[in-house]
């Protein structure tokens, strides 16, 4: 039966794959062979716009292609993760930008922490993550809306540096909010149907977080909306058991 459940999910996933495919593809084979048929005809100005929706929808293409192939790596372990310490307001600063260049039409509040907070993970990765929630929270709330991200510290099974986002988006029912983080899962609905993406930015970033020793959770946004809490290390996993056997030690 659960064979069954995920061939089904793998068959809507491949319907949804080639949706998001033949979109992009269709507009740059549409404007090219334009520009190619009717290249005298066009005003400098038509030219800049086709070239420029061509540009964008070649991004979207490769966003996609790149989705894919990160899912694929969680299959057979093959990616590699450089562990460092990083100042993680920094990191939420340049994600911000990238996402404002995609979504340049939605008002992004950080309230930095100003305490400086380090926390212990891959840069490269941590910043996919954040701009994979940045980005679904903008692609599901209206454009011009706000998206707050805030930043705090919490002791919890030892210290953890917590990013939240918050968006004024459609919101998720209470028994999907897990489903979402499931690969080839994509919610669908009156409100978001004709968002497009993979619907694996989400899946993606569940398990770059679970492989640095984080979490993702998605929580009701009063009075609309969710709120995305990403969890990360603040200390490096063998510093803190070398100083919980030093503090051992000097109290023997």
């Amino acid at each position: 039966m659960e064979n069954i459940d995920l061939d089904d999910k793998y068959n809507d996933f491949l319907q949804l794959l080639s949706h998001e495919m033949r979109t992009p593809l269709t507009s740059i084979r549409g404007f090219a062979q334009t520009m190619i048929s009717a290249y005298d005809k066009l005003s400098d100005e038509q030219k800049i716009k086709f070239l420029k929706i061509i540009d964008e929808q070649s991004n979207r293409l490769i966003h996609l292609v790149e989705d894919m192939l990160m899912a694929s790596k969680f299959n057979n372990e093959s990616d590699t993760f450089i562990f460092k310490s990083f100042n993680i307001n920094e990191i939420i600063e340049n994600c911000i930008h990238i996402i404002k260049i995609k979504h340049p039409k939605h008002y992004f509040i950080f309230k930095k922490n100003f305490a400086a907070l380090q926390v212990w993970a891959d840069v490269e990765k941590t910043q996919q993550v954040i701009v994979n929630i940045l980005d679904n929270a903008c692609k599901y709330s209206s454009s011009g809306s706000k998206i707050e991200i805030k930043v705090k510290t919490i002791f919890e099974n030892g210290e953890k540096c917590v990013v939240s986002v918050f968006d004024e988006g459609c919101g998720i029912k209470e028994e999907n909010k897990k489903k979402i983080f499931n690969k080839f899962t994509r919610l669908q609905n009156i409100n978001t149907q004709n968002v497009e993406g993979s619907g694996l930015g989400l899946f993606i970033a569940k398990n770059i977080m679970d492989k640095m020793n984080g979490n993702i959770t998605c929580e009701s946004n009063v009075p609309k909306g969710c709120i995305f809490n990403i969890y990360f290390c603040t200390l490096n996993p063998n510093d803190e058991i070398n100083r919980k056997l030093t503090s051992e030690d000097s109290t023997k």
